[in-house]
């Protein structure tokens, strides 16, 4: 059974944005907020967290991506992956994420 879900994607299909930090370097998620969902667009945005200012404002270092894609790279984004949008999560040093969410009011 545990070939069978290595074989099968670990999230909905759907594609993503996601920093090189990740993607090219190989750093796990740190960081990541859900816009609004559609179509082919989860809405997820992935960052290593240590991205800095200079660094996300350059578009070239970002790309769209299956969101399987970067849950191969951090299995824990499936852990957040359903959650709705408008969630802001940050991963602690311990693994787990924590919620960012701002209130509805302030934002």
């Amino acid at each position: 059974m545990a070939e069978e879900k290595q074989s099968k994607p670990l999230l909905p299909k759907g594609i993503c944005v996601a920093s090189n930090r990740i993607m090219r370097d190989g750093k796990p998620v740190g960081w990541a907020y859900r816009e609004a969902v559609k179509a082919d667009d989860s809405g997820w945005r992935f960052f290593a967290g240590d991205e800095s200012e200079a660094y996300s404002n350059d578009l070239d270092n970002f790309a769209f991506h299956d969101i399987n894609a970067v849950a191969k790279h951090d299995p824990s984004i499936a852990e957040i992956a359903e959650l709705p949008e408008g969630s802001s999560y940050e991963k602690l040093s311990t693994g787990e994420w924590r919620s960012m969410d701002l209130d509805p009011d302030d934002a």
